[in-house]
């Protein structure tokens, strides 16, 4: 894993509330959660663990159901769930410099409180995948590192040439993966396999090490991308970098 105390990025979650007022949803917030949240000008905190986000909100969006429909493809958003959002009056950010596995599990939590006082539904900015508040909550209270990966990372993109690759691994503190040549269903088994590997043993890797899924299952060798799909999107590039995989012997 990169060292990430080198390297600056934010997680940023959305989420469209239904509310009488800013004021009223701050109070709110501090109502529905006991105490545990409170708000102070721009920030979120955490009274029990202190852990705190910045907090931003702004008025309805137009374009927040569009948006949703389009990032929830991924997780089959509900259509009540969009139907909702739809007559959303206010819209919440919460935005974490605190990256990695313990980060997300904060700003997951937070983004739970937000949902719970009066938001409909979340959408990971720095990923692209929204959620229905059912689907959010079920995978927060799952403890396991794998349910932050499906809460923070898409891991089936393509591109024109039929490669697949991830986005929101660095909402997790580590590389997105890129996989070459390979049909789209066995690329993308190959990347969660992959990245799941890296959420649970934390390994070393480096470029020209080699990696298998499993006993008798194709070789493919992992070195630096230097060309990332979406270097460009501020909010999807990741700082760590991104590996790139291809079966060993494949031709480059």
């Amino acid at each position: 894993m990169s060292n990430a105390e080198e390297q600056v990025t934010q997680s940023i979650l959305c989420i469209p509330v239904q509310c009488e007022s800013i004021d009223a949803l701050k109070i709110l917030i501090v109502g529905k959660t006991n105490g545990e949240y409170l708000v102070a000008g721009n920030i979120l905190m955490n009274s029990q663990t202190k852990n705190f986000f910045e907090i931003q909100f702004d008025e309805h969006d137009e374009q927040m159901q569009q948006a949703f429909t389009y990032a929830g493809k991924v997780t089959g958003i509900s259509d009540s769930c969009l139907d909702q959002i739809a007559d959303h009056n206010y819209v919440v950010y919460l935005i974490s410099n605190d990256i990695g596995l313990e980060g997300a599990r904060a700003l997951a939590d937070a983004g739970l409180a937000i949902l719970k006082t009066a938001g409909l539904g979340v959408k990971v900015e720095s990923a692209g995948k929204a959620f229905d508040r059912e689907s959010w909550e079920q995978l927060v209270n799952d403890d396991e590192y794998d349910r932050l990966f499906d809460l923070f990372v898409i891991y089936s993109l393509t591109n024109e040439d039929g490669s697949v690759y991830s986005c929101g691994m660095h909402n997790l503190g580590y590389k997105d993966t890129i996989v070459y040549g390979e049909e789209f269903q066995d690329a993308a088994s190959l990347i969660r396999i992959f990245c799941y590997y890296q959420l649970l043993e934390d390994p070393e890797i480096m470029p020209g090490q080699t990696f298998s899924p499993e006993v008798g299952a194709p070789v493919f060798v992992i070195e630096e991308e230097s060309d990332p799909p979406y270097k460009d999107h501020d909010l999807f590039t990741n700082p760590f970098g991104m590996w790139k995989m291809e079966r060993v012997g494949t031709d480059n």
